[in-house]
């Protein structure tokens, strides 16, 4: 079962669903109709084999930081503060746990999408600031 991170009706009747497909990569996909949890899984999959059988050697840019990296991106873009507030108003312990004891963040973890949703960043809002923080 495939996590959907975002779904919604376009302008043109299609439904728009962004899934991880895997802890380093999401998926955009497009339905005719609202899909179920099982049509999502079943295109995600269908996609994946595709992917694989048309460039079975294409590397996947893994965006991935040390937690020191990501606190010093946060530092450089005036969101650190925003997301201290947010875990420590989270109410969940293990979020709080994550942000204190994490070595490294990946871009498509979980917490990392989570708290990218609600500060309402974009994609590559969110690419751009693994790609800054992988750089320092």
């Amino acid at each position: 079962m495939y996590q959907i991170v975002e779904k919604e009706q376009e302008r043109t009747g299609q439904w728009r669903v962004r899934v991880i497909a895997s802890p380093s990569e999401a998926l955009f996909l497009w339905f005719d109709i609202e899909p179920t949890q099982e049509a999502v899984d079943q295109a995600v999959d269908k996609q994946l084999q595709q992917q694989a059988l048309q460039n079975p050697t294409v590397e996947t840019v893994i965006l991935k930081c040390s937690a020191w990296q990501m606190r010093k991106a946060l530092n450089a873009t005036g969101l650190r503060d925003a997301i201290e507030y947010a875990v420590a108003n989270s109410g969940d312990q293990s979020v709080k746990d994550g942000w204190e004891y994490a070595t490294e963040f990946s871009r498509y973890d979980p917490f990392v999408v989570q708290f990218g949703v609600a500060m309402g960043k974009t994609e590559s809002e969110m690419d751009a600031l693994f790609t800054l923080a992988m750089s320092l």
